[in-house]
This record gives structure tokens, C-alpha cells and sequence, in this order.
């Protein structure tokens, strides 16, 4: 039997302003485009929000298993932002000193990074399993335009023609519940379901104007590779600049224009997010997700921003759970997992802990922040 323990709820964010920002409610604007050529994470690990290509392919080795499940070592840590100081990521401190962050594709300092921000972090964990150093930080916003429609009963947004839903676990930044109007132009961090939903972790007015972006795979690519949907949203990139290869159906990417029309966006750039260089095992992961399959009683898939295909999960009788039990291990429920990525492309759990069920969010708490 799976071993099974509870632990409290995260406390609440702190409202502290980032370091290099002068007031919580301070804008700041939002970067246009990316010519930046791909990075470190997805070539070790083709997950996360935003990934590349000069790999170093030393820095992908595993690390050591703790008494509770968790791991040391170098790893990739993925999920929301709960925390400043450093960065706290799933309770995980990062120390960001000398780490390359990126937002969107662009090198950005840490001011640039707010509550619930989506964030994949390669990092070096110590022993303690909750501490560590951060190598590099990247995040994109899985969605950013005017609200298409709102209904507030059912706690829906539509942005782009994409389906957003949020909840007492979501962040607003820089407005609140009552200023989400039809026209309000948002950015949107989150976690794509198995319905293509996004549940978002974080909702933050835009101060980018007419700025419209969206990242998810390509779906539908026309046969002469110039149009493609992702989720609801239909690109038109025939004039688009393509960053980083050929797009292909599947491939992870972000799209962005600097105008948009309800769910068409005519691309300026498409970003690929994923790359093609191998995806080592043994190095440890700490993901946190969105469970899209229960394959059978001892696995799962799990969906992650910028990776091809869902994330296979096994469970063992040795995987320690908390907050839950290998029960709850159904679709749309979010969860973190934390192991280590195996030959075969199987993520093996050693702790799952389940971040929502029965409809109960576990993790982050709404707070207000500044804006984007």
C-alpha cells in the first residue's frame, strides 16, 4: 500500500514587492517579442513553460532521494510562485543570485516575476530538499489579451477564445475580481487541463496595450505550415517570424501580436518552446500539474506547459502521498510530483502531493499584487 501523510496548506504569500520594484502597484511593461535563441531547460528536460537548446550536458546529472520522498540535486523544479525573498516554488526557497531569468524569451532581472507565475526552474536542491540555488528561471504567459467574456457565477473568463477559469487560489495582480470587464486586457499564467482549459494561478492586467500572446501546442497545421490553432485559438502565421526550427503538429510554442481579434491572432512570432536534444534520465524532477489520464491503478498522465506529449507517472507502493492518496489521482485534479525521470520517458513518483480535490484547491492563496 502507498504510504499516505498530511501536511498543512502553504501559508499564504507574503505581499512583499519584488526586489527592484518601488511600490506594489507598480507596471511594468510588457516585452513585445523574443529573438533570444533557446536555453538550457528543455533540452535536459523538455518540460516547463519556456525551453532551449545550449545545453551543458554535465549539469543533467541525478541526485539524492530524502527519507520523505523528495530529492537532492540537480533538477528541475516546475509550478507557481508562492513566495519572494529568493523565489519559493512548491515550498522549495531558490536562491536567484546569479541565475539567468527569463520572461517570455527576453533576459529580465527577478523584479520582473510576480506571485503565481508559472515558473520552471533549473536548479541545484540541497539536501534539506527545501532549499536550493536557481541556474535559470523561465516563464511565459499561457494567454494575454482583452476579455472576450466574462461569467462571474461560474468564475469563467474567455481571453482570445480560450476558456480561462480562476478561484480563491488565483492572484490578481494589479486589478481584483470587480474590475473584470469585457475589453480589460489581462495576462494569464496557469495550468492547462485535459478539457483545454486553462486554470490560471495568476490573472494580472497588462500594461502592454494591444498586446495579445498565447503558448500551448500546435494543433491543425495547414499543410503549407502557415496556420495552426492552439486550443481555441486560431494563428494565422503566414507572416509571421518562426524562432528556434520548423513547426511541426504538437510542437510546443508562443505566439505573439501586437494586435488580435477575439480567437484569431494574425502572428508576428511564433517560438518554439521545446527542443529536440535528448532528454537525460536519472535527473530529479519536482513538477506540479495537471492529471489529464489515469492510465491505470499504478499510473498517470499529467500535463506540463512547453512539452510534447503528456507525462507519464508511476506509482509504487514505496510513493509517499500527502494531502490525499492514490484515490485522488484522477482527471483535472492538480497535483506535484516529485521524482526522477527514468529511461523510457516514465517520470518514477516518489511524492505526490495533490494540490486539489473534491474540489478543494490546496495551494496558492489570492492575494493582490502589482501589475504586469
Amino acid at each position: 500500500m502507498s504510504k499516505t501523510k498530511t501536511e498543512p496548506r502553504f501559508p499564504a504569500p507574503r505581499l512583499e514587492t519584488p526586489p527592484g520594484v518601488t511600490g506594489a502597484t507598480t507596471g511594468k511593461a510588457e516585452i513585445e517579442r523574443s529573438r533570444r535563441p533557446l536555453t538550457f531547460l528543455a533540452a535536459c528536460a523538455l518540460l516547463g513553460v519556456s525551453l532551449g537548446l545550449a545545453v551543458l550536458a554535465a549539469s543533467c546529472g541525478g541526485g539524492g532521494v530524502l527519507s520523505d520522498g523528495g530529492i537532492s540535486g540537480s533538477g528541475l523544479v516546475v509550478g507557481p510562485i508562492e513566495d519572494f525573498g529568493s523565489i519559493f516554488v512548491d515550498g522549495i526557497e531558490l536562491d536567484t543570485t546569479g541565475a539567468i531569468i527569463l520572461v517570455n524569451g527576453e533576459q529580465v532581472d527577478q523584479s520582473a516575476l510576480g506571485l503565481g507565475m508559472m515558473v520552471a526552474v533549473d536548479a541545484n536542491v540541497d539536501d534539506s530538499g527545501v532549499s536550493g540555488a536557481a541556474n535559470e528561471v523561465v516563464f511565459d504567459h499561457v494567454a494575454s489579451g482583452p476579455i472576450d467574456s466574462w461569467m462571474p457565477t461560474m468564475k469563467r473568463l474567455r481571453i482570445l477564445g480560450q476558456t480561462v477559469f480562476y478561484d480563491e487560489d488565483t492572484v490578481f495582480a494589479g486589478l481584483s475580481v470587480v474590475d473584470l470587464a469585457l475589453g480589460v486586457p489581462v495576462n494569464v499564467s496557469g495550468f492547462i487541463d485535459g478539457n483545454d482549459e486553462i486554470q490560471a494561478s495568476r490573472i494580472a492586467k497588462s500594461t502592454a496595450g494591444g498586446l495579445c500572446r498565447a503558448a500551448g501546442r500546435i494543433r491543425n497545421l495547414s499543410p503549407a505550415r502557415d496556420s495552426f490553432s492552439i486550443r481555441a485559438l486560431n494563428v494565422d502565421a503566414s507572416a509571421a517570424t518562426i524562432i528556434g526550427g520548423a513547426l511541426k503538429d504538437g510542437e510546443p510554442v508562443a505566439v505573439s501580436a501586437r494586435s488580435c481579434d477575439g480567437g484569431l491572432l494574425r502572428a508576428e512570432t511564433v517560438r518554439l518552446l521545446a527542443a529536440t536534444a535528448p532528454n537525460p534520465a536519472g535527473r530529479f524532477r519536482n513538477l506540479q500539474g495537471v492529471i489529464v489520464e489515469r492510465s491505470n491503478a499504478g499510473e498517470f498522465l499529467m500535463r506540463l506547459m512547453g512539452r510534447r506529449e503528456d507525462l507519464r507517472v508511476r506509482i509504487s507502493t514505496d510513493t509517499v502521498f500527502i494531502n490525499g492518496s492514490a484515490a485522488d489521482l484522477q482527471h483535472g485534479v492538480r497535483a506535484t510530483v516529485t521524482g526522477r525521470l527514468e529511461d523510457g520517458g516514465f517520470l518514477n513518483a516518489l511524492r505526490i502531493r495533490i494540490m486539489r480535490f473534491g474540489g478543494t484547491p490546496l495551494g496558492l492563496r489570492a492575494a493582490t499584487a502589482r501589475a504586469d
